[in-house]
């Protein structure tokens, strides 16, 4: 779920560039006379809900139910806590998992550095699930897998819905082999928004695809 908050718009250099021209091409494209067209979007940015005019009527999803679904069939699925990797996440996702114990992180400045440092919450003997819509290089997410490990949790899993990975930066991201989680994490589990990512992952622990065909399939009714 989209946090209401002002972002600036994309620079030259953005990652939301690309799919920000996509969508203004497709607001530019005259209707079929009497008909309106549907926009399903996983985890939308906020500033993309403007680029629509009265020929298009967004629909705005998560991909949070698919997590959910799958962490109650895990074996600890009663030990669960969810963290996230700053408060942007936490606004967009902590009222759709507010029944897990959660955990914010937040990047501070130690001298010359920013770190990552848990602002609220507790790690200690728990399988903690890192949230949040997107992930490219990936480093702030690993810089939030190490100090949950250094906080005493037991496994460390992610979950992202856009797994974007340039450069095939999703190689940084190591299982754990059975239960140390400061190598590597447990789960990665990513949606198939980006199939070229799933493609590249495709039978690699720690990752796992979670599909969007069904809830998709549900909004259009088909």
């Amino acid at each position: 779920m989209a946090a209401t908050r002002s972002l600036p718009s994309p620079s030259p250099e953005s990652p939301d560039l690309s799919h920000t021209r996509t969508l203004r091409s497709v607001k530019s494209l005259p209707p079929p006379s009497g008909i309106k067209f549907s926009k399903k979007d996983q985890e939308p940015r906020h500033q993309e809900r403007f680029y629509f005019g009265d020929n298009i009527l967004p629909c705005f999803d998560s991909g949070i139910p698919l997590l959910k679904n799958r962490l109650q069939e895990l074996p600890d699925s009663d030990n669960i806590s969810i963290a996230f990797p700053d408060d942007g996440a936490w606004k967009r996702f902590h009222n759709q998992l507010q029944h897990f114990p959660m955990i914010v992180c937040a990047k501070v400045r130690e001298g010359e550095k920013r770190i990552v440092r848990i602002k609220e919450g507790d790690p200690a003997g728990r399988h903690v699930v890192i949230v949040d819509d997107l992930v490219q290089s990936g480093g702030t997410l690993i810089e939030c897998q190490r100090v949950l490990a250094a906080h005493g949790a037991k496994k460390i899993s992610a979950y992202v819905t856009h797994g974007i990975f340039p450069n095939r930066s999703w190689e940084r991201f190591e299982h754990d082999h059975g239960g140390n989680p400061e190598n590597g994490l447990t789960y990665f589990w990513i949606t198939d928004s980006c199939p070229k990512t799933v493609e590249a992952v495709k039978n690699r622990p720690p990752f796992e695809v979670l599909s969007l065909a069904g809830s998709i399939a549900a909004t259009l009714q088909i």
